[in-house]
This record gives structure tokens, C-alpha cells and sequence, in this order.
């Protein structure tokens, strides 16, 4: 019924050449259990896709029914007649277990039968005994064992009744008796369909099997037919289950719990003061693993903020120390940004060398302080947008804004004698006053619509345009506090006000900057919604010219106040670790002491049960149980008291700073477990020395 003949798949991977199938030619019949077996990149699962239809052979051909199987005809042959339970079940977790099996019949354009799915369900053993038919309907996947799924997989390939079912590693999970049970199940459904399975574990598949195929580096080294006796499956079935030994883990548990709860009191006290300093050690690990750039975009993040900026920048060593400067992209840079950006130049931002009076706007401030946003006007004037329809369009950075009773008054400069300003700009504008360089006069605005055609060093507004950036963090700063931080007296907090944000910056055409003999030297982005590769743009962004090293670094909302970070973690290396080593050692010798108590009252429990005959693996197995029950408790809580005085540390910065991140989590679980085993080593090794009856004795 199936057939390949001189089948070959070859991939190719970095310019290397793989061969996964060397000429196979087999012949396969409408119905009998037939076994692929070899190792892991035998060509098993390769085989198995080609037969089903879900890959194509790179050379050779494969045939159903006499008829080879074209690439055109291959998704009716998938369709009507092949069923495939993967290696990981392929269930949608998300869907129930009805609508997992409801797919199988709306994929094939039927209507859904739930006696069918009934059927098919009782077929493959399932619902389990303790449960009824729609409790397992409405559980997901996640829910269920290994078995389970598996034979619900099973269950959704019968439903369309193919006449060839293919399975992939289907015993690779499960437990011998569950791999039995569905053995069992396939040599039944071999009666009526050809079966083929692949595994690595022939002996379990081998007694079932009508026939088995050996592959070795994508080669058949075998092909055995095999009669199968009744009273050799029975035989596996039957067989004798290994027995546990006396002293099981289950034991050892019972034994190291008991020992535990003896002193319920010392060990709250122990597990407590252990945690707290491993704690504590995690918030060290947790500053010192702080990254600016990470914190910066992780918090644009939270903030639902998806633009920031990269500052281009060249460092080179001079007579007199190092120089720093910014400076304009290059070609390949250039290339980069645009790649990440889907291919879309990026928004390229400017000094433009537009100059704004700062005293112009310093106006009507409340409690008789400098308006922050003076500072905001004095120094974000300075750099430009350079944005057209076009590039509006391909990144999503502006929208008109509401702030204008008339929409067609606004529009984005189609000079380089013209700018937009943002919807911020606007509203500190008409609150504040302008100045009207070419009066030397303050100017008051009637409305928003009469911003439009003022001028800002002879550039005239033609219109005003919201960003994705939420103003009213901005807005109620009318009191100015230093450079990174701003009092509202209406919510009595202390805001941010340092860093970058595309609602701080006017509007230009395109060539602007060269206009005026500048090349940009900052581009605005969307992040990617991967952290890790946003970080990676400002790695690959970096090269060296000579002496000159080429640089990008991030700037957004809260970058200037995120420097800190760099000090923070000096002073974490410096001095946190110095304190909370000697934090570590006293909870090291609080846990040793602990543990050596503990064992000590064990000591008889121990020799008793040595006397039964168990053997010394018996006392370390408890020992070391007991040091894992206690080092998963102390690893939790750990966790915890980490979490907390992240937190605390965060809210005292109002930023998002610490995380807790793998490098504490490892960190802390590497300590406990040091700990542990230093700890459960030292205590068994007394117990291990003395014969039984002198433990019985304390001798």
C-alpha cells in the first residue's frame, strides 16, 4: 500500500551538507504494527514525516496505492489518509480536551459528533475510572498526565479514521506500564490500518511488533518480519515488577521529616536566619547584575512606552585624557537600524541649532518656581524629529492632535522654513506664553489653534501632533527640583524629569540637518518586544576605527536618572558583599550547628534501622533528604526576602532597578546547595563511622 523507493533527505546547515536518509527503499502493507528503531539521529522521525506527508524527499520518491505522492497532491493524501501523534502530543494547550478532538473533525470539514469523540475516547481508555466523560472534556491539556495526553492524541488522529497512523517516539515518556497499555492499544488498531511507530527502546515495542526496521545514520541496517505470539505478549505483560528496597526514598523522607519536626522551634529559627542572609546576598547579586541600558528599556516597558533613542557617539584618547563627542551614523550602522526596524529607516533626530529665549517661557509657574518645562524647551529645542508622511507612516511615531478645534490647519512641514511641535510643547506653550523672536515681545495665546503660524526662531508652526507618550506624566510638574527630579504638589510625589521621550522634541523635514550642515546623531525606535534583542542592536552597533572607538548607547524617559546605577554598583561590590559574606558564614555555621543537632537526636533512629540492614547509602540518603527539604524551604523563602528587598529598593528610587533576574536566583540557589552539602556531609560522617549498635548505645 505505502511504498519508497532510493528515498534521500539531505539538509543543508551553514554550507554543510547532511545526509538524514540514504536510499530507502521499503514497502509497507495496509495493515500490521511495524517499528522504525535507532538511535536519536537515525532518521526515524525524518522517515515518519515523509510518510505522512509532512516533509518531501530531497531525491527518490514515495508512493500510495501504486500512485507517487506529488508535492500538489500531498495535503488530500495527508487529509484522507494519514493520522500523526507527535513526540510532544502537539495538543493546544489553551483548548479544552473536547475542542482538541472537536478540531479533528472541523480541519476534515465535517460537523463535530460527540459520540464519535465518545467512542474513540473509550477506544484509547479513556476517561480514567476516577473521572467522569465531561470532567476530561473540560480539563486542558496541562492537566493531564503524560499518558493521557498521549492517548488524546491518539483519540484525535483516529477520529477522521485513517487508514495509516503514524506515530513518533510514542513510549518516550511514558512509564513501562502505561508503555504496555498503549502497545496493547496499537496492536489492536494494527488490525485493521497500518501502524508505524518509531523508538529508541526496541525491547519494550519488540514483542508487539509484526516487523522491525533498523536505521543507523539515516541507513536500514535491518528489516526483520517477526510472528508474534499471544503468549509472548502476555509474558511481557505478566512480568514481575522489580521490587523496592527496604530502605526506599519514602522512607528516607518519613525518617528526615521526623527528625525535622522534632524541634519545630529551632528549625523555624535556623530556616529563617539562613534565608534572611541568602536574601540578602540575592539583593547584592541583584544591584550588581543591574544594567542601565536593560533598566532603561524594561521600564519604557512597564510604561507601555515603546520608543527610545540611540545617541551615537565616538571616544578616542588624547593628549589631555579621553574625548567624547556625538557624531552621525554610518553607512552601516545606518543599514543595521533599518534592518531592525523591518526594514524602514528609523526616525533620525538632530541638533538642529534652533535657538528658544529659556526666560521666554519661564511665565506664570506655580509657587513662584522655574517651570521645569523652561529647561524641557531649553534643551530638547536643540535636537529636531526629521519626519514626513512617508516615514510617519512606517513607524507610527505622530497623530494629529485633538488639541485643535480645526484638524486641516494641521500638517507636517514641507519646508525646511517650517516645524510641527507635540501636543506637551503646545500645552506649555499656551499655558506658559511664547517668545516672539523677532518682537523680542512675550506672547499669550487665545487658543491652540493660534499656535499654529507662530514662530520659534523664525520657523514657522504648522501643526501640533501627539506620540504614544502619555503627557500627563509630564503635565502636573510645575515646580522644578534639579535636574532629575520634580515635586507635584497636587499628588505631594516626586516625579522624574530627566531622560528622553518623543513628545519633547519639534518636528522637521526631512534633510533638515543637512540642510544646516549637521548629520543626524540620534535615531528613534520601537523596541522589539524582546528585551535580549534590543540589547544586542546596541552591541552590533559598536565598531573601532584606529584609536577611535564608535559607540551607541539608549536614552529614554528615565535615562539620565538610571546613571546611577553604575555607582550603585560599585558600592554593591565594594561594600554589600563585604557585609553580606560575613552574613553567609554565620549562616553557614548557624545551619552546620543545626544540622548536627538534628542528626544527634537522630543518631539511634539511624542505627536501628542500619541493624535491619540498611546500608550506609540509607544514612546519607536521610541526611541528605532532610538537608534538600530544608534547602527547598530556605531556596523559597529566600526567594521571597530577594523579591521584598528588591522592591523596597525600587520604590525608595521610584524606578524599576533590581529584578529578580537569574543571576540571583542562581546565585542563591548555588549557596544553599553549598550549603547543603557541606553542611549534610559534615553531619553524616559520624553516623557513617559507628557500627550500628554503637549508634543504638551513643557510644
Amino acid at each position: 500500500m505505502l511504498e519508497t523507493k532510493n528515498l534521500c533527505k539531505t539538509y543543508l546547515n551553514k554550507g554543510k551538507t547532511t545526509a538524514a536518509l540514504k536510499n530507502i527503499s521499503l514497502s509497507f502493507p495496509s495493515t500490521s504494527l511495524i517499528v522504525l528503531s535507532g538511535q536519536s539521529g537515525s532518521g526515524k522521525t525524518t522517515l515518519l514525516n515523509i510518510l505522512g506527508g509532512m516533509d518531501f524527499p530531497s531525491d527518490g520518491s514515495c508512493s500510495f496505492r501504486g500512485a507517487e505522492i506529488k508535492r500538489r497532491l500531498v495535503d488530500s493524501y495527508r487529509k484522507e489518509n494519514i493520522g500523526f501523534v507527535f513526540q510532544d502530543y502537539n495538543l493546544i494547550n489553551d483548548a479544552s480536551i473536547k475542542n482538541n478532538l472537536r478540531m479533528a473533525f472541523e480541519i476534515d470539514g465535517k460537523k463535530p459528533n460527540d459520540d464519535i469523540m465518545t467512542e474513540y475516547l473509550k477506544l484509547v481508555g479513556l476517561p480514567d475510572e476516577n473521572e467522569s466523560l465531561e470532567e476530561l472534556f473540560l480539563k486542558k491539556p496541562n492537566e493531564l498526565s503524560g499518558g493521557q495526553r498521549q492517548r488524546v492524541a491518539i483519540a484525535r488522529a483516529l477520529i477522521k479514521n485513517p487508514s495509516i497512523l503514524l506515530l513518533d517516539e510514542p513510549t518516550g515518556s511514558l512509564d513501562k506500564k502505561n508503555s504496555i497499555n498503549l502497545l496493547n492499544l496499537l496492536k489492536q488498531l494494527s488490525k485493521s490500518r497500518l501502524v508505524i511507530l518509531s523508538t529508541h527502546d526496541i525491547d519494550v515495542a519488540k514483542p508487539y511488533a509484526d516487523r522491525i526496521i533498523s536505521l543507523k545514520n539515516g541507513e536500514v541496517i535491518g528489516d526483520e518480519t517477526i510472528h508474534v505470539s499471544q503468549e509472548k505478549i502476555n509474558s511481557v505483560r505478566a512480568g514481575k515488577e522489580k521490587q523496592s528496597p527496604l530502605y526506599s526514598f519514602l522512607c528516607s523522607l518519613k525518617t528526615a521529616l521526623r527528625g525535622l519536626l522534632k524541634n519545630p522551634v529551632r528549625l523555624i529559627s535556623s530556616i529563617l536566619l539562613s534565608c534572611l542572609t541568602c536574601g540578602a546576598f540575592g539583593v547584592a547579586l541583584s544591584l550588581n547584575a543591574a544594567d542601565e541600558g536593560k533598566v532603561a528599556i524594561r521600564t519604557q516597558y512597564e510604561q507601555s512606552n515603546k520608543a527610545f533613542f540611540f545617541v551615537n557617539s565616538s571616544m578616542e584618547s588624547a593628549s589631555n585624557g579621553i574625548s567624547q563627542q556625538e557624531c552621525g551614523f554610518s553607512s552601516e550602522q545606518k543599514k543595521l537600524l533599518s534592518n531592525y526596524n523591518g526594514g524602514n529607516d528609523p526616525i533620525y533626530l538632530c541638533k538642529s541649532g534652533v535657538s528658544y529665549e529659556r526666560s521666554s517661557v519661564i511665565g506664570r509657574s506655580a509657587k513662584n518656581h522655574c517651570n521645569p518645562f523652561a529647561r524641557f524647551l531649553y534643551t530638547s529645542y536643540d535636537y529636531v524629529m526629521e519626519i514626513d508622511e512617508q516615514s510617519n507612516k512606517a513607524n507610527n511615531v505622530l497623530s494629529r492632535s485633538d488639541l485643535l478645534s480645526d484638524q486641516t490647519m494641521c500638517r507636517l512641514p514641507e519646508t525646511y522654513e517650517e516645524i510641527a511641535i507635540t501636543d506637551m510643547q503646545a500645552h506649555y506653550l499656551f499655558k506658559y506664553g511664547g517668545y516672539d523672536t523677532e518682537t523680542k515681545e512675550k506672547v499669550y495665546f487665545d487658543s491652540m489653534d493660534s499656535l499654529i503660524g507662530f514662530k520659534i526662531d523664525g520657523l514657522a508652526i504648522t501643526g501640533v501632533f501627539k506620540t504614544e507618550e502619555d503627557i500627563n506624566y509630564w503635565l502636573p510638574m510645575d515646580v522644578f527640583k534639579g535636574y532629575e527630579q520634580v515635586y507635584d504638589y497636587e499628588t505631594n510625589e516626586m516625579r522624574l524629569a530627566a531622560g528622553f521621550s518623543p513628545a519633547k522634541y519639534l518636528i522637521a523635514k526631512p534633510g533638515f540637518a543637512r540642510e544646516r550642515g549637521k548629520n543626524p546623531s540620534m535615531a528613534m525606535l520601537r523596541l522589539s518586544g524582546n528585551i535580549d534583542k534590543d540589547l544586542s542592536l546596541r552591541s552590533s552597533l559598536s565598531y573601532d576605527v584606529n584609536d577611535t572607538n564608535y559607540f551607541c548607547y539608549y536614552t529614554g524617559r528615565y535615562t539620565g536618572f538610571t546613571n546611577k546605577i553604575n555607582v550603585i554598583s560599585e558600592f554593591a561590590r565594594v561594600v554589600i558583599f563585604g557585609v553580606i559574606t560575613c552574613f553567609v558564614i554565620i549562616g553557614m555555621i548557624l545551619s552546620l550547628n543545626f544540622f548536627h543537632t538534628n542528626i544527634k537526636e537522630m543518631e539511634r533512629e539511624l542505627g536501628i534501622m542500619k541493624a535491619l540492614g540498611a546500608k550506609n547509602s540509607s544514612t546519607i540518603s536521610t541526611v541528605f533528604t532532610q538537608g534538600s527539604i530544608i534547602a527547598a524551604i530556605e531556596f523559597i523563602l529566600s526567594l521571597i526576602v530577594c523579591l521584598i528587598g528588591n522592591l523596597i529598593f525600587n520604590l525608595k528610587l521610584s524606578i524599576s532597578i533590581l529584578e529578580l533576574s537569574a543571576i540571583p536566583i542562581f546565585g542563591m540557589l548555588a549557596l544553599i546547595v553549598l550549603t547543603m552539602l557541606i553542611v549534610s556531609s559534615f553531619s553524616s560522617l559520624k553516623a557513617l563511622t559507628k557500627k550500628p549498635i554503637d549508634i543504638i548505645e551513643n557510644k
